[in-house]
């Protein structure tokens, strides 16, 4: 059984009546593991290795994403901030009988009451010893109706892990589409605006709108995708691993 340098859960509802909607954990090789939890369809699995290679198991189009796309900045080399992951919901989520547990040495629990309706997560990656770098992301709205409402930080490793929560305000803080054709190795939908769009963290990369074509980016990594799928299974390499246990 591996061993955990620092883990964190954010839960909704009461301590023992919850719902768990995201752990993160750190593995004492420097591996950072996710599990998402939330509506089961947005649900899913990622890591992020120490080495910058990263893979996400994705229940909405069941695979997994990532294989032998280039490697990431490695964790313990992360200069200022890096985005791991997000992922959210447009509804409340009841709860599902979580026990949250106490917190430890290693171990921190964020429990908030369930946002009364949609919400959002992410997780990064922060340079040890920028607090500034924390508090900012902590108070920069993903959407503009779309505010901050609570965070948990790691603070003892490299690099510092941080998720943060944001719940909506309103009922359409942003549009959701559903393209075809679809793009292999994609994730049929776009989200307009993208979250921190027009902020100091807007993510970097092209940009597309509906009824645009599609940006050449995305046409040239599609095509990547499908060649490395097919140098994989002529290599017998498997479409998906096991993930440690959450």
């Amino acid at each position: 059984m591996s061993k955990r340098k620092s883990e964190l859960n954010v839960v909704f509802g009461d301590a023992s009546d919850g719902v768990l909607v995201i752990k993160v954990w750190m593995e004492a090789a420097g591996d950072l593991y996710i599990h998402r939890g939330g509506p089961k369809l947005m649900g899913g699995k990622g890591s992020y290795h120490a080495s910058g290679m990263t893979h996400s198991d994705v229940n909405l189009i069941k695979m997994r994403t990532g294989l032998g796309q280039p490697r990431r900045p490695p964790l313990a080399n992360v200069a200022e901030y890096e985005r791991i992951s997000a992922w959210g919901s447009p509804h409340p989520e009841p709860p599902d009988g979580y026990v949250a547990h106490g917190d430890t040495k290693i171990r921190r629990t964020l429990l908030i009451p369930a946002p009364p309706l949609g919400w959002f997560v992410s997780v990064w990656a922060i340079a040890p010893g920028r607090r500034d770098l924390v508090d900012r992301i902590c108070e920069t709205n993903p959407w503009p109706t779309v505010i901050p409402a609570g965070s948990v930080l790691a603070d003892w490793g490299i690099p510092w892990i941080l998720v943060t929560v944001a719940q909506w305000t309103n009922g359409a803080p942003y549009q959701v589409v559903r393209y075809a054709p679809s793009l292999p190795g994609r994730v049929p939908f776009h989200i307009s605006p993208e979250c921190y769009e027009g902020t100091w963290l807007e993510p970097p990369g092209p940009k597309w709108k509906p009824g645009e074509p599609f940006p050449k980016e995305w046409i040239m990594e599609s095509r990547r995708w499908v060649t490395r799928q097919a140098r994989n299974a002529e290599r017998g390499i498997p479409h998906s691993r096991p993930f440690p246990e959450a």
